[in-house]
């Protein structure tokens, strides 16, 4: 199944007193994970368009991740309801799981501040990468 895949070089300001990655990174990480989802709901990648929020996330650690060993992340959709959808994130390095993040995102109208429906065209690219 497509996904999408994301590698990054950790920083050494990312580590912690213990001497791996601060758990506060994750999120952030994933968040540059998503972009080509962004770039789907919004190709010109305008602020003033912006149409997506973060409803929720979750994330399980699984084992410690360390600087400097390149990480990779993987992107694919779990569902994609009426105006919104579910992302799953595993984050790799030297090919074990380190994490995984679920995060649920909204179509969201800013001057409505309300949800909005997910347009069928929309649906169209992202269906590839939804594992449902």
């Amino acid at each position: 199944m497509p996904m999408f895949q994301y590698t990054l070089a950790p920083r050494f300001c990312e580590t912690d007193a213990l001497g791996h990655i601060n758990n506060t990174t994750f999120p952030i990480w994933c968040e540059a994970a998503r972009q080509p989802i962004f770039e789907i709901f919004n190709p010109e990648q305008a602020i003033t368009k912006w149409n997506l929020i973060v409803a929720s996330f979750q994330i399980n650690f699984i084992k410690p991740c360390f600087f400097p060993n390149e990480v990779n992340i993987q992107t694919q959709l779990l569902d994609i309801k009426r105006s919104s959808f579910i992302v799953h994130q595993l984050i790799k390095q030297n090919s074990a799981e380190v994490a995984e993040i679920t995060t649920v995102m909204v179509h969201y109208d800013f001057n409505s501040q309300r949800s909005q429906i997910i347009p069928d065209d929309i649906r169209i690219k992202l269906k590839p990468f939804c594992k449902v």
